[in-house]
């Protein structure tokens, strides 16, 4: 019998951001990988409405750390 999230994939954006989120029927989770970008980055939820604050949240601490890294190399220099 076939779960109603078996094939589940829907984009969703933030920002200037977007990211795919897809259902894992094994750990019941949705899972999220953020697209167009030079780094992995990925987050979850348990459910689809949460994903997008996941989202939020895992862009936030992307951005703090491009910026600490920048300012890093900056000072390095």
């Amino acid at each position: 019998m076939n779960d109603i999230h078996d094939n589940y994939n829907k984009i969703i954006e933030c920002d200037e951001y977007k990211a795919r989120i897809s259902y894992d029927t094994q750990d019941h989770i949705f899972v999220g990988e953020v697209l167009d970008i030079d780094d992995c980055i990925s987050f979850h939820s348990k459910t689809e409405d949460d994903a997008m604050t996941s989202f939020r949240k895992c862009l936030d601490s992307y951005r703090n750390i491009k910026r600490e890294i920048n300012v890093l190399e900056k000072i390095e220099k």
